[in-house]
């Protein structure tokens, strides 16, 4: 069963969430706000809980617990942790939709009391997490395989080392801490060669002193 983290700073809509949607994801509740204080916090405790999916509220700095609001969590996570499935559940869609560049992720929470708005809600939510799953195996899968190439006696093309360095470069925006691959390998041959030529010019530039 897929986790899926709920942050409201509301514990009787807390429960209510946990009500709609405990049936079809193992529901990870945040709890204690003073642990999140703030986003990198935030990030921390997702990876730490292995989430695979965060829904937020909007407000959620209207009492002073928390210093930022759901749309500042959603332009985090798109930044710090690529394609990772996040999206709103809010009173005060209005609001949000106001603030949020990606409108579609902003859900009413009156809308979860009707049943075949909240099947769908968790449908596409199910959908989601299942295709930023393909997605990452995807790229982790040809990196690996450009990898073992690199390492071998066939090395890589040009075309394929540029291919490379975009999909590790790809991988540490999903998650830099979870990047399978090198920080050796991360440069391909024409920045090794350019990293050669800058160490053998000092060597140079020292024995001329």
């Amino acid at each position: 069963m897929f986790r899926l983290g709920y942050l409201d700073d509301d514990k009787g809509i807390r429960t209510t969430f946990a009500r709609q949607f405990g049936n079809d994801f193992e529901i990870v509740m945040f709890q204690d706000m003073d642990k999140i204080s703030s986003l990198e916090d935030l990030l921390n405790a997702l990876e730490e809980k292995h989430l695979d999916a965060l829904a937020v509220d909007y407000l959620l700095s209207g009492n002073g617990l928390l210093p930022y609001n759901g749309d500042e969590v959603v332009s985090f996570l798109e930044e710090h942790k690529k394609f990772f499935p996040v999206f709103m559940v809010t009173s005060h869609v209005g609001d949000a939709l106001d603030k949020m560049n990606d409108v579609f992720l902003v859900n009413d929470k009156e809308d979860l009391s009707v049943e075949n708005l909240r099947l769908n809600l968790i449908d596409k939510v199910k959908k989601a997490i299942e295709s930023y799953h393909r997605r990452v195996d995807s790229i982790e899968d040809k990196a690996r395989e450009l990898e073992d190439k690199q390492k071998s006696e066939v090395g890589l093309t040009n075309e394929e080392e540029q291919l490379l360095l975009k999909l590790h470069m790809e991988l540490n925006s999903i998650d830099s801490k979870a990047n399978p691959v090198s920080a050796e390998l991360l440069q391909t041959s024409s920045l090794k060669n350019l990293a050669e030529l800058v160490k053998n010019s000092r060597t140079l530039l020292d024995s001329i002193k």
